[in-house]
């Protein structure tokens, strides 16, 4: 068997990890490096490739999900049926399967219980109602997430439910255990095959062991057949009693006796839900005694004789009234069974469908029709997630299947959307009908819908166009939700061919490659995208790849030759000083980037900052302590990008440290600060009390701290002023010889300093 990790499918599904392997395939955790998002990729085996069997066995259940969509059923984003490779491309759920938790919970908490099991039923109700039935329902096909959600997957072995049949031989041997009974004995299976496994999957939670248990498998099957289970509250006395009695009524053996349907077992597990202690009358009505027959001897009648002809004449007189009297008697037999038989519907009616009607304007306004009348109705507003029904106020569910016999003034409960769900809605536009899918799809998900196509029949002239949806054309869906739309198909199909070319194809080349497939460009809905690949060359397509009908059209995406982004490295050399903090900050056209923002050690290391952006002609400045260190004029629609006017700053150039020279002799003072890279400074002379200040620089303006500090480093050109003290004695005899100091201030330079020494 190949092994896909870290290839590439189709030029698109970049294959991360193994993550499961099954019986005829195996699953891999893949990146979709067009949709920008992990999936789960299920390639068919290598040795099954050549068997017809298993290659129709994988077909059939990509076209089975393909039809599905629902919150908790894994769905399918795209399929390829090609002669060296099968996969399906499925949504990827992080979590692990219900089979798994069970392991690790034991039993497992009813509230848990009823809230997985809701989750299951509504995915197989929604399976039903587009008339598939799984078949495999079992743990290790229901994934668990992380928030407790459900998702059911694996459909290899699902079927329409028309004339379904499958033997005990054909099925996994690791699902005799959960298959029903009619499944064991290969007879024609229904949803109610589902019901019953989901039966099992209940008990098994709640017990946290299966009902039926062998070595052989053969002999799983017959205790399906023939044996009742262990009630579950004799292994765990713990169960709520209702919660016993729908796991063994959803597990009878005949499946008149089980639920009619997933929607119906719902309805018991919310009244459960909403009250824990509730329990249940499941009645069975069918018997299934053996019809008894009774003997009954005719005695053999006698040859007539010949003296009784005249008392047979005399006799025939009276045949007319004999006869007439057996047939009022019979004739009165037939009305007293007809009206015994009739006698528990006299008075009943019949309950009405009121699935998809809009209760305020369809039914509450004629709640004086004949038609309801007759009942107590009361509602309840939800959400479902079948497709069927999306319009607020819309019944999705009522608590009496449809064409019922009830009694007059039975309560019906139905089931209505929410109202007010908070989310925004968008209006399904009837334009949608006869568009093409590429330009369909592009219309619904800019929206804000998750659209799913499907082939459909149709004529020659509408190949590739939408013929219909769900919900209808007009129906208002909340944002983000789903639909799902038909477009035509004559049922010949072909392999897409791959317009993304080494090198890139130009829209000419790929028309005649996709004519000679049988297929067309959709010239009308071409896109254009930022690339540094050639203008106006080819570098997306949908459909990427798969098998498709002929004459559809494809949507194509076009370079710009402009990159969408680019990356600009700025090399910088830091200033060496003492290895102080500085504040990096980077800015475009004069607006800071907030990322940038960093502290650097200014140590003398080189640095590197790499700044990612798209456009032309943005002004690229950088600044340490708001000193530009770097600016630039970049295109960022290159790779790399160009850059134009650069100018890097020397890192010499940045603020040096200014000593602080007060309270050292003035001399000494002068030639640390001109030491320091400061030049001239300027001198003035302040009178002083005591003599050991004379001489002395008393101040300095601007003056650094005590610390190695940003505070105390200045721009070179900075003036620099320094005080120097002069003493004059209080003597009362004049000195014989007084200089005295400068009035005004004196700029001394090093040189001339040095010389007054």
């Amino acid at each position: 068997m190949e092994d896909y990790t870290n290839k590439r499918i189709d030029g698109r599904y970049e294959i991360q990890e193994l993550i499961g392997v099954g019986g005829m395939a195996c699953v891999y955790r893949a990146y979709d490096n067009i949709d920008d998002r992990i999936v789960a990729v299920k390639i068919l085996k290598d040795e099954y490739i050549t068997s017809e069997d298993f290659r129709q066995r994988f077909k059939n259940e990509s076209k089975v999900i393909a039809i599905l969509s629902h919150p908790n059923i894994v769905k399918v984003y795209d399929v390829s049926y090609g002669d060296r490779l099968q996969y399906i491309v499925m949504e990827y759920v992080e979590g692990i399967t219900l089979k798994e938790y069970i392991r690790q919970q034991g039993r497992l908490q009813p509230r848990e219980v009823i809230h997985f099991t809701a989750q299951i039923l509504r995915a197989l109700q929604h399976a039903h109602d587009k008339g598939i039935v799984h078949r495999d329902v079992k743990p290790q096909n229901i994934l668990l997430l992380a928030n407790g959600a459900i998702k059911v997957t694996d459909f290899g072995i699902a079927r329409f439910s028309t004339g379904l049949t499958k033997s005990v031989t054909e099925s996994a041997i690791g699902s005799v255990h959960y298959i029903s009974p009619e499944q064991a004995r290969g007879d024609t299976t229904d949803d109610k095959a589902d019901i019953y496994s989901a039966g099992i999957v209940l008990y098994e939670m709640l017990t946290g062991s299966l009902p039926f248990q062998s070595e052989n498998s053969v002999s799983v099957a017959m205790m399906q057949i023939q044996n009742d289970p262990t009630p579950p509250r004799q292994i765990n006395p713990e169960i709520p009693a209702g919660l016993e009695q729908m796991t063994l009524h959803a597990m009878r053996k005949n499946p008149k006796e089980r639920y009619q349907s997933a929607a119906e077992m719902i309805l018991d597990l919310e009244e459960l839900r909403r009250n824990p202690s509730v329990t249940f009358d499941y009645g069975y009505s069918v018997d299934t005694a053996p019809t008894k027959y009774v003997g009954k001897t005719v005695p053999k009648t006698p040859e007539p004789k010949k003296e009784d002809e005249e008392y047979d004449k005399a006799a025939a007189n009276h045949t007319v009234p004999i006869i007439a009297g057996v047939v009022g008697a019979v004739v009165l037999v037939v009305l007293v069974l007809i009206g015994i038989f009739a006698w528990p519907n006299i008075g009943r009616v019949e309950v009405p469908d009121f699935k998809g009607l809009i209760y305020e304007k369809d039914i509450k306004t004629n709640l004086q029709d004949k038609k309801y009348k007759n009942f107590v109705i009361t509602t309840q507003e939800g959400t479902t997630q079948d497709l069927s029904y999306t319009t607020p106020g819309q019944v999705y569910m009522q608590s009496i299947t449809p064409k019922t016999r009830v009694k007059k003034g039975t309560a019906i409960l139905l089931n209505i959307i929410k109202t007010d769900t908070g989310k925004e809605r968008v209006k399904i536009p009837e334009s949608i009908i006869g568009m093409t899918l590429a330009k369909a799809e592009d219309t619904l998900k800019e929206l804000g819908l998750n659209v799913k196509s499907i082939p459909d029949s149709g004529s020659e002239k509408d190949i590739g166009k939408i013929l219909r949806c769900e919900p209808e054309v007009g129906t208002e869906v909340e944002k983000g939700g789903d639909i799902q739309i038909w477009y035509a198909f004559t049922g010949q199909t072909a392999e897409v061919p791959n317009l993304v070319r080494t090198p890139p194809i130009t829209i000419a080349e790929a028309i005649y490659y996709l004519e000679e497939k049988g297929f067309k460009l959709d010239q009308n809905n071409v896109k254009h995208a930022d690339s540094v690949i050639e203008k106006d060359r080819i570098i997306a397509q949908t459909p990427s790849s798969g098998s498709y009908p002929v004459g559809s059209y494809v949507k194509v995406t076009l370079s710009t030759g402009k990159a969408s982004k680019s990356d600009l490295a700025i090399n910088l050399t830091l200033p060496d000083r003492n290895g102080i903090d500085g504040e990096f900050k980077v800015y475009i056209n004069n607006e800071l980037v907030k990322e940038s923002t960093r502290t650097l050690s200014l140590d003398g290391n080189p640095y590197t900052y790499t700044l990612t952006n798209s456009g032309t002609n943005k002004k690229v400045t950088a600044k340490i302590n708001n000193w530009q260190v770097y600016s630039a004029t970049v295109d960022f629609t290159t790779v790399p990008p160009k850059v134009t006017n650069e100018v890097i700053a020397n890192p010499d150039d940045y603020n040096i440290y200014l000593p602080d020279v007060v309270g050292t002799p003035a001399d000494a003072g002068i030639i640390a600060i001109t030491g320091a890279g400061f030049d001239n400074p300027t001198i003035i002379y302040r009178e002083v009390r005591g003599q050991d200040e004379d001489g002395m620089i008393v101040d300095q303006s601007p003056r650094s701290g005590s610390n190695n500090v940003n505070n105390n480093y200045f721009p070179r050109g900075t003036k620099i002023t320094i005080t120097v003290g002069h003493y004059t004695p209080t003597s009362t005899t004049p000195p014989t010889s007084t200089t005295a100091p400068p009035t005004t201030p004196v700029n001394v330079t090093p040189s001339a300093q040095a010389g007054s020494e």
